[in-house]
């Protein structure tokens, strides 16, 4: 570990033009910490992101690629998504001060999709365990975590006593966004999206079509709002990953546009998008 060596934050999820929640997260937080201090963002070698002004963005192919060792050795601090360390075998071996992020509800998500959930557990204890430092976006992850912690020992009179609000341990970095506020510039939906017209009401799904976040009690329930109120519309602007290596990742894309056919909305009140 080097005291004046970078700050590495490594995305386990692709950056670039198109992003998902967690390569804007890691994209930002990259941004944001190149303020303070020289940063190093490791990306997976699919993303589009090749250079930035502000920090050295790293593609990698897998955890042990040699540039990615070396950028740990040299580091002074690596910020990691708990599911992710596992994959960096030279992480595990190193002294190096870990920063864990859990913004990323994993075990919820596997748990949905009604899989196997030990292995997914016996690699998420190395990270409970090995984290310096623990990051979630916001007070209700932190309570989430706060139970993690505990049940792993994590929280104990020594790290009470180091500081009892505990958050030395675990505290809240939000999302991130940039910093100005959004301008309105042009439509991009109302009046130019087929079916949207100008004063129509838009409901946004800010996300995709994930069995998680269950898209479909949204399309029911837009069935009924329908009834009463045909100015109002749902778009789905993400139903394909920019990642693909998601594609093995089981999704309600299929279930949503049939619902939305068979309840007569498709495309007049129900709307699907590739990715933004």
């Amino acid at each position: 570990m080097s005291e004046e060596g970078h700050v590495l934050v490594i995305s386990h999820d692709v950056v670039g033009e198109q992003m998902a929640g967690p390569g804007i997260r890691y994209y930002h937080l990259a941004r944001v910490l190149a303020r303070e201090f020289q940063v190093v963002l490791a990306v997976p070698a699919e993303s589009t992101l090749k250079s930035h002004q502000d920090f050295v963005v790293l593609p990698y192919h897998s955890g042990e690629e040699p540039a990615l060792k070396d950028a740990i050795q040299q580091a002074r601090v690596v910020l990691v998504p708990a599911v992710h360390l596992v994959s960096i075998p030279p992480l595990l071996n190193s002294s190096v001060p870990l920063v864990i992020d859990g913004y990323d509800p994993f075990v919820a998500e596997t748990l949905f999709l009604q899989r196997e959930t030990d292995g997914l557990q016996v690699n998420l204890a190395q990270a409970y365990l090995a984290g310096d430092f623990f990051i979630c976006a916001s007070e209700r992850q932190r309570d989430w975590w706060m139970g993690i912690l505990e049940a792993y020992g994590r929280i104990n009179p020594y790290t009470f006593d180091r500081d009892p609000s505990l958050r030395c341990l675990v505290d809240v970095v939000p999302f991130g966004l940039p910093e100005t506020s959004p301008r309105h510039t042009r439509q991009v939906l109302k009046g130019t999206w087929p079916g949207i017209g100008a004063e129509d009401k838009i409901i946004l799904w800010g996300g995709g079509l994930w069995p998680w976040l269950d898209p479909l009690t949204a399309i029911r329930a837009l069935g009924q709002v329908w009834q009463q109120r045909q100015d109002v519309r749902l778009i789905f602007p993400g139903t394909r990953h920019p990642n693909p290596g998601m594609k093995r990742i089981s999704t309600h894309n299929e279930a949503a546009f049939q619902m939305a056919q068979e309840l007569g909305l498709l495309d007049n009140a129900i709307f699907f998008g590739d990715w933004v």
